[in-house]
């Protein structure tokens, strides 16, 4: 038996907080998730819970966060089920809040930033780059900034001294100091949290099972394989479009200006990204390779959430749906809820209903630049060099392969059989533009 721990507790000291007339007061909420697995290849179950909240007295108390466990096959029906739900609302703030804005937006704008401002626009690596910039860097520089009202936290963003947001930009130093910006590729990620893709797979890796030819690699932890597939198309082209620019070692190591990018990229008076190669360092030609494919990873898998066979599991990047109430921590562990009990914890109905008007805009609009343009493949090209552009027409192709085999991770079983829009053309070039 394999057990994990998934842990979402910075969620817990978010203040509460009053939305509007229409919304009452909203609560964050921690999590710590144990996952059992009974055997190898069988799929991953919650068996116990630790959930933590501020507890949202008045006045306030600082560190004022009240919390209780939950177990499986100790808690009755209806507790489980209400933290359970609890949980995936715990899950849900913090994939948008730092698994999602974080890693897909902040660290990238920062990369961005440091791209813009330490290379002159005729530099190579610029130019590579600046296709695969194009109407992200306003979104993240106001992310950055906290100019934009991020309707993705459960407090809106108005706080002059930034009292609500603390929490979160706290979080994001966490996690950014255990997880550094090189490691944010599933081929690094995956095995620091001892997820194995034998543990993930019905079958295994014993070759003389005879399920071996019924299942593929990952069938139990789908997006860990559609991940690490992004990330190999990644890697290709960061291995070809480099090598167009750069053929020997020397020829990194005296660029000083992208010596100065990595710099400003790692400098914590910078874009605070920690280490951003394998190596921790820019010397040799495998490292820029590393550094693109890290950044053109985070990139690229973002576009994910625009599929329809995909927006569903994916995390709508607003709305967040977090609790109206966080007394039941208080409960009693054989305290039976009713229906009403429960609709009163769980997330406003009006939050809901934007969050799913907010998804299907995500999904049913198309993208300023589709990553696979309309005319196919080799149409719209990025560059005037044409290896530069053989390289990004393979990524194109290898996209169009994964897109065609693409599994119907949704949940459901063909959510817009009569769509106007092809999904070939939905994934964006640019993150979510």
């Amino acid at each position: 038996m394999l057990g994990y721990s998934n842990i979402f507790r910075s969620m817990a000291s978010l203040p509460p907080h009053e939305a509007n007339d229409r919304s009452p007061t909203r609560y964050g909420v921690g999590a710590l998730i144990i996952l059992r697995q009974e055997a190898q290849g069988e799929p991953l179950k919650p068996s116990a819970l630790i959930l933590s909240s501020n507890s949202g007295k008045y006045p306030p108390v600082e560190n004022d966060i009240i919390s209780k466990t939950y177990n499986s096959n100790i808690s009755n029906p209806s507790s489980w089920r209400l933290a359970l739900l609890a949980a995936r609302a715990s899950i849900f703030m913090w994939g948008v809040s730092t698994g999602h804005i974080l890693a897909y937006h902040v660290t990238i704008g920062a990369m961005q930033g440091s791209i813009l401002t330490q290379l002159e626009q005729d530099h190579p690596f610029r130019i590579l780059m600046t296709p695969f910039i194009l109407y992200t860097q306003q979104f993240n520089t106001m992310t950055l900034d906290n100019t934009f009202p991020l309707s993705a936290f459960p407090f809106e963003n108005d706080a002059p001294d930034l009292e609500n947001f603390m929490p979160v930009i706290e979080g994001w130093q966490e996690l950014i100091t255990r997880v550094p910006f090189v490691n944010s590729v599933p081929s690094r990620y995956l095995p620091m949290n001892g997820i194995r893709v034998e543990d993930h797979t019905s079958c295994g890796n014993n070759a003389n099972d005879s399920k071996a030819s019924k299942c593929a690699d990952w069938d139990q932890f789908p997006f860990a394989g559609l991940f690490l597939k992004i990330e190999q198309l990644a890697a290709s082209f960061a291995n070809s479009a480099i090598s167009v620019l750069y053929k020997k070692n020397k020829d990194i190591k005296k660029d000083l200006q992208l010596q100065a990018l990595v710099f400003s990229m790692e400098a914590k008076d910078g874009g605070n990204l920690g280490t951003v190669t394998p190596s921790g360092k820019m010397e040799t030609v495998d490292d820029l390779k590393d550094l693109v494919t890290t950044y053109m990873y985070n990139v690229l898998v973002h576009g994910a959430a625009r599929t329809t066979n995909l927006v569903g599991p994916s995390f709508p990047p607003n709305f967040i749906p977090s609790l109206m109430s966080v007394d039941f921590l208080e409960d009693n562990n054989d305290k039976e809820y009713t229906i009403q009990e429960l609709m009163n914890i769980m997330p406003n109905t009006h939050v809901m209903g934007e969050l799913t008007v907010f998804t299907s805009f995500f999904e049913r609009t198309t993208p300023y630049i589709p990553l696979i343009p309309v005319e196919g493949s080799d149409t719209d090209l990025l560059f005037d060099n044409e290896d530069l552009n053989n390289a990004s027409i393979e990524l194109r192709e290898g996209f169009e392969k994964l897109i065609g085999d693409l599994p119907n991770l949704s949940g459901l079983e063909d959510t817009f059989p009569n769509s106007p829009l092809s999904d070939l053309n939905q994934w964006p070039q640019n993150s979510e533009s």
